[in-house]
């Protein structure tokens, strides 16, 4: 799965089926990282999984969260925004926890990804992960690409919470010469384009 949406080519009917039993069969003895990967093809392909193997897969999320580093945490919030659907309420509920756990070690793009997705999906995080990202993007939005620097100010804007204080300077300094530089790569405007979406994670061969 996880090749086809990095080649961008969809697999054939039988072979996205196929690989769609796979995915539950396996789900329950994955790790973190093969997991993340794995919802990230499902939401690049826009091809949902079946119901049945989305069930399992957000068990494994669930299941796996307490183990999952800053990208994979970053990665899975960001799979299930662009499904287009939350995860179950304690799939979610694990995930929040996890982000609140590793921001202290997010790269910027991990949590630019990660505050996008809390706002894709409407469901802000909770105050102690929203505290953690806060500080998250004071440390690092002096780093951040352009795209992160957008992405993030959409996100607080689309959440309806202004960053912190201590966040709101470092992240106002490159408001408008990020956004402009942004506009002229093709993702103007305000809220992120397909262009400006998270990038797609790296995967690990057994």
């Amino acid at each position: 799965l996880w090749a086809f949406a990095t080649l961008g080519a969809d697999p054939s009917m039988a072979t996205q089926t196929a690989l769609d039993a796979a995915a539950e069969r396996l789900a329950p003895r994955r790790q973190p990282q093969e997991v993340t990967n794995t919802l990230w093809a499902f939401a690049t392909l826009d091809a949902p999984p079946l119901p049945t193997t989305r069930t399992v897969l957000d068990a494994a999320a669930e299941r796996l969260a307490p183990r999952m580093n800053a990208q994979d945490v970053a990665n899975a919030l960001s799979a299930f925004a662009k499904l287009g659907a939350p995860p179950a309420p304690a799939t979610r509920a694990a995930l929040d926890a996890a982000a609140a756990r590793v921001a202290p070690r997010m790269k910027p793009q991990n949590v630019a990804n990660a505050l996008w997705a809390f706002a894709t999906l409407g469901s802000p995080p909770t105050p102690a992960t929203r505290t953690a990202l806060d500080a998250a993007v004071a440390r690092e939005a002096s780093q951040m690409q352009p795209q992160a620097v957008a992405n993030a100010l959409w996100a607080f804007a689309t959440l309806g919470v202004p960053p912190a204080p201590t966040t709101q300077p470092a992240s106002s300094r490159r408001r408008f010469a990020s956004v402009v530089s942004v506009g002229r790569r093709g993702c103007a405007e305000v809220a992120p384009h397909d262009e400006c979406e998270p990038n797609a994670p790296v995967a690990t061969v057994a």
